[in-house]
């Protein structure tokens, strides 16, 4: 079976990092793509320099425009080890052999989109970016949207091996396109990326779109969520301002589940599979 693919949208602290731990825990291996830099290490600790488990940040620390530095490698390199990944795996499933890593996570893709913001300000010897209907505008929104295509290309591609590949984001309120989402219209919640292609077009590369979040009068059951009131949640229902996602249908009867994978995966099994046996 191919593996899962999950967007999560949400503040700081809403929990999105915490849903993405758990299922390495869970799953036993997993590569972490960070930016900007290490920011995110801390919410996963526990798994630095553990057999199974590669912490990668990544970042523009030469970038100083102001100074005349203009030094820009931190989406390369991200794109590198990406290609390298989607190598291995697929020279193990081919060969057969167990997946060295079980769960691919982007965390965070906005900040994978201010490195590309970066390499467009120096391609096209900006100081800010353009307006969008501006004769720069077209050039630089357009390789923005092309960089991160091509960092999300090869960890697409993963999931066909049976890796689980988990992209979280911070959100903005931002005017989407009638077309984008079927139930959203007008401000919306959506990933903070500049440039729309990408930004609404992200959701679309994933089976499963949600919203992190924290609910007040959630409840906790020996330090994990109470599956069937969580404390901290995914939403996968869509809302007015909140569009959503669930490619194989239903999850459950519940808008707000559990954000813990051990909750959280058997019901996008279970939709996976109902979804399967309905095809065949």
């Amino acid at each position: 079976m191919p593996g899962h693919s999950l967007l999560i949208l949400g503040p700081s602290g809403a929990g999105k990092s915490t849903t993405a731990a758990g299922a390495l825990e869970e799953q036993g291996s997993g590569v972490v793509f960070m930016a900007p830099g290490d920011d995110e290490v801390s919410s996963y600790a526990q798994f630095a320099g553990k057999e199974g488990y590669k912490l990668q940040g990544f970042d523009d620390p030469e970038f100083l425009p102001l100074i005349g530095e203009r030094k820009t490698s931190g989406l390369a390199n991200a794109m590198r080890l990406a290609k390298a990944l989607h190598e291995k795996l697929m020279k193990e499933y081919a060969e057969q052999q167990p997946l060295s890593y079980k769960v691919i996570i982007v965390d965070k893709i906005s900040g994978f989109g201010e490195l590309a913001v970066n390499v467009m300000l120096k391609e096209c010897n900006l100081k800010e970016a353009p307006p969008a209907l501006s004769p720069d505008g077209a050039r630089y929104y357009t390789g923005i949207t092309n960089l991160l295509n091509q960092l999300i290309r090869p960890l697409r591609a993963c999931r066909g091996y049976g890796a689980h590949l988990i992209i979280t984001s911070h959100v903005s309120e931002k005017e989407i396109s009638s077309t984008s989402m079927a139930e959203a219209s007008g401000e919306a919640q959506v990933a903070l990326i500049p440039g729309r292609a990408f930004r609404e077009a992200l959701p679309g590369v994933v089976d499963f779109s949600f919203y992190a979040g924290v609910n007040k009068a959630g409840k906790l059951v020996d330090g994990h969520n109470d599956p069937t009131n969580p404390r901290h949640y995914l939403q996968w229902m869509s809302d007015p301002k909140r569009p959503t996602k669930s490619r194989p249908g239903p999850l459950s009867d519940q808008k707000l589940l559990s954000n813990e994978w051990q909750h959280l995966k058997p019901l996008l099994d279970a939709a996976l599979a109902r979804k399967v046996a309905s095809a065949a």
